[in-house]
């Protein structure tokens, strides 16, 4: 009885460990997350401030140069329409140049949504749903905005902002991602294994199990009140 008490008391100070441990890594990943967004939200702000200078350092320049006689005026009309004109033709190609771009990247995140256990029933209406979050920045590179679309996410791109991957992974991990992952298995994104048969409703894994998941996978398991048990 004694032996047994002690494997007990072991079993539980290890699980305790664990769980400590997985949520230590869990406040340290949602620390770096924050601090990557205000690092991509700061990009944003100098990037319109940059723009706000140019704009008012072109107007300035302009008031400087003008002429003290006023030009004809048939001719700045003329100059106005052609102007007119190519803004036209240059918003044209823009926006068939993003479509183009934006259907790519429809077919990169169908694709990744796959890797992340989620059935091809599924793809498509996952897909459509984060359509409009996926934008562009003014020199046309792609950004995932946040789920109201006000500003573009940070995420583990190269440069610091949210990738189509990074969408995925969201998407999966969503409530309504959930309805399409794969049974027979933890997905990428998130979904924990069946209960072990507990009637209190307390979901739990073996530790056979437990070790097979992911961090995320842990973090949502933990989240949802999981329990770790012998096995």
């Amino acid at each position: 009885m004694a032996e047994e008490a002690q494997v007990i008391e072991e079993t539980q100070v290890e699980t305790e460990t664990v769980d400590n441990r997985d949520d230590l890594i869990a406040d340290l990943n949602k620390q770096l997350k924050e601090t990557n967004q205000k690092l991509v939200d700061s990009n944003e702000e100098a990037m319109r401030r940059r723009k706000t200078n140019e704009r008012l350092k072109l107007e300035v320049e302009t008031l400087q140069n003008k002429p003290v006689e006023q030009a004809d005026n048939s001719n700045e009309a003329i100059i106005a329409q052609i102007k007119s004109q190519y803004e036209e033709k240059l918003q044209a190609e823009q926006s068939i140049r993003q479509d183009l771009v934006k259907r790519n990247a429809m077919n990169e995140l169908k694709s990744e949504l796959a890797g992340e256990n989620i059935i091809s029933e599924g793809l498509e209406p996952l897909s459509l749903l984060a359509k409009e979050r996926i934008g562009f920045d003014e020199n046309g590179n792609i950004r995932i905005m946040s789920s109201d679309k006000s500003k573009p996410l940070a995420g583990s791109g190269g440069d610091g902002y949210a990738t189509i991957a990074d969408l995925a992974k969201e998407l999966a991990a969503s409530g309504t991602g959930q309805h399409f992952i794969k049974d027979g298995g933890v997905s990428g994104g998130g979904k924990p294994p069946a209960s072990s048969g507990n009637k209190s409703g307390v979901k739990s894994v073996t530790r056979s199990q437990f070790n097979t998941m992911g961090q995320r996978e842990r973090s949502l398991f933990f989240k949802d009140g999981g329990k770790v048990v012998n096995g």
